[in-house]
């Protein structure tokens, strides 16, 4: 088969595909909850990006999207540092076996074809530009710069360089993986030797810092930004982010002029990914039939609305606790989704994290010992992580779903458990709840080391509080998070259609419109239950700072605060039972 009838068959595979994925789309939205949550989604589309293509004066009509030079430059650097992080994750985390990602059909029709291995790769990756296409369209009418200078073409071309040379790199690092594997690198020995190259790399950046001073004593931000695009600009970072600025830089042209200037780099690196792949000498075949199969166990898993119980063997595992035969039982449940939670919770990723956590810690040390003068930069890190712990507030109860929402296809079992609906709720609960306060109080010790040391000197005032915020924040979130955690496991009780709909019904814009809905209710009834508690903490501190002082009056605060909240779970605890002991199996089945 030659490339044009390659082509063309791929022609007629995809845009079937996409009839049908598109009319079956149309059909669902006869039911109510399709329809709702389409004109929910649309609407969102609608008022982020698209209306202002025909709101006179925001459109873009070829404008130059200007920006300081120095802002840009840093912003490059941490594109490219953000890219970095994509690649070293692409050789830790793929398998021991390359393969290509086929569906069942194409696996049953293409690998018993007399087709070359060449043939076989350039139709996966001739299959995977449509929904590269899509995410570079998507990622452009996300980030809205393409609406404010009209550059469409620019922005959606930077967009499929930066994800086709990522797609390319995924495939030829598994390949690479597989030639490791045959040499006896396999697993843990190939983690670790890429961990340290890694970590050479790293050490050699750090070494040449402390090895070049500041030329100058640096005062505020604007120094200190100048300082780090000097650092990233010169010595062993500027060689070791090339090829990572090159991939980004054309999407910062301001014209086609620059575009055209600044792809060359990019398209080369693209076709070198291209001639890595196709001579890369491994066999896939067998490997990708196991990932098919796999993605269907998913797939049919995802549409049963049991997505997280997919049927595979497993390692054995180590209980988290030690179980006693009698006891509280809501601790039994603890103790089975803690279990359930697979690599959420195990010993090795704890041991990772702390060890990171320390690394960059020491690092930041290393890296301003004897510059004093640059430490904004050390505090632009220390507020990144705390935005990290913002943000987990917000994600960690979506992402940890060991709860009632991953065992509603097992609800029967729980209902035949001889307890209380509060103390199934409860035990529900307490394992996301464990795992999500631990990562930040992880993320809290990482604010702290990387803030100490810092003093008033360089304008960062709210330093002193860091300790106070410190307690209070390990006072609040336990109670804080559960709240969270027990909104969309209230959803799952009292409208499980819609909720198995979300996870396993495939994606869309009906169901993103449905967690729109679903998140617009949790930011609305989160924001009811912290008046109270907001309010008896303001009143608190007021008179608390009277007798101890304004900052160690905040962890007090934050001790009524708590109390307060634990009301709250304790309510919310007994609305969850009841809900729990309202659900009728039969008739949600």
């Amino acid at each position: 088969m030659n490339l044009g009838q390659l082509i063309a068959t791929l022609w007629f595979l995809q845009s079937r595909s996409v009839y049908n994925s598109l009319k079956m789309r149309v059909q669902r939205l006869k039911h109510p909850k399709y329809l709702i949550g389409a004109v929910v989604g649309a609407g969102y589309f609608w008022m982020v990006a698209f209306r202002h293509l025909f709101t006179p004066g925001r459109a873009g009509a070829g404008g130059n999207w200007s920006m300081p030079h120095d802002v840009m430059v840093l912003l490059e650097a941490s594109a490219a540092m953000l890219l970095v992080l994509f690649v070293v994750m692409s050789w830790v985390f793929t398998g021991d076996r390359a393969s290509l990602r086929f569906s069942e059909a194409e696996i049953a029709f293409l690998l018993p074809a007399p087709l070359s291995r060449r043939s076989l790769i350039h139709f996966r990756l001739l299959r995977a530009q449509l929904g590269i296409l899509f995410s570079a369209v998507f990622f452009s009418v996300i980030t809205g710069r393409s609406m404010r200078d009209g550059h469409w073409f620019i922005h959606i071309a930077s967009w499929w360089l930066i994800l086709a040379t990522l797609n390319l790199h995924g495939i030829g690092a598994s390949f690479a993986v597989q030639h490791l594997t045959e040499r006896g690198l396999a697993g843990w020995r190939r983690r670790l030797l890429v961990l340290v190259v890694l970590a050479a790399l790293v050490g050699c950046v750090v070494w040449w810092i402390n090895a070049a001073p500041a030329a100058r004593p640096l005062h505020g931000l604007d120094d200190s930004m100048e300082y780090t695009l000097s650092l990233l600009s010169a010595g062993p970072a500027r060689w070791l982010l090339a090829p990572f600025r090159w991939m980004v830089h054309p999407w910062f042209a301001q014209n086609a002029g620059e575009f055209l200037q600044a792809v060359w780099p990019a398209l080369l690196l693209l076709i070198g990914h291209y001639f890595w792949v196709m001579r890369s000498d491994v066999s896939f075949e067998e490997a990708s039939i196991e990932a098919s199969r796999r993605m269907a166990e998913r797939l049919t898993a995802a549409r049963s609305g049991n997505w997280q119980n997919v049927h595979k063997p497993r390692k054995a595992k180590r209980a988290p606790f030690r179980l006693a035969p009698v006891g509280f039982p809501p601790l039994a449940l603890l103790w089975k989704n803690l279990l359930s939670a697979g690599q959420m919770f195990t010993a090795r990723l704890w041991f990772i994290l702390f060890t990171t956590s320390v690394s960059i810690m020491m690092a930041a040390q290393g890296i301003f010992r004897g510059h004093d003068s640059a430490r904004p930069i050390q505090g632009v890190a220390a507020v990144f992580v705390l935005a990290i712990l913002a943000m987990s507030s917000f994600l960690g109860p979506q992402l940890l779903r060991n709860d009632f929402r991953s065992d509603l296809p097992n609800m029967d079992l729980l209902k035949s458990l001889p307890l209380p609906g509060w103390q199934i709720a409860l035990g529900q609960l307490l394992g996301p709840v464990s795992i999500l306060v631990a990562f930040q109080w992880l993320l809290m010790v990482l604010v702290l080391g990387l803030s100490s040391g810092m003093g008033d000197e360089i304008g960062l005032s709210l330093v002193q509080w860091r300790w106070p915020g410190a307690a209070a924040a390990v006072i609040v979130l336990p109670f804080l998070n559960f709240l969270l955690l027990a909104m969309p496991n209230a959803a799952i009780l009292l409208f499980p259609a819609w909720s198995k709909g979300a996870v396993g019904q495939g994606g869309g814009v009906e169901v993103m419109g449905q967690r729109l809905i679903f998140v617009l209710g949790q930011v609305l009834v989160l924001a009811l239950a912290l008046l109270p508690g907001a309010g008896i903490g303001w009143l608190a501190w007021w008179l608390f700072q009277m007798a101890v002082g304004p900052l160690w009056a905040v962890p007090l605060a934050a001790v009524m605060t708590a109390l307060v909240l634990a009301a709250e779970c304790a309510v919310a605890v007994w609305a969850l039972g009841l809900a729990f002991a309202m659900f009728d199996v039969s008739e949600e089945r």
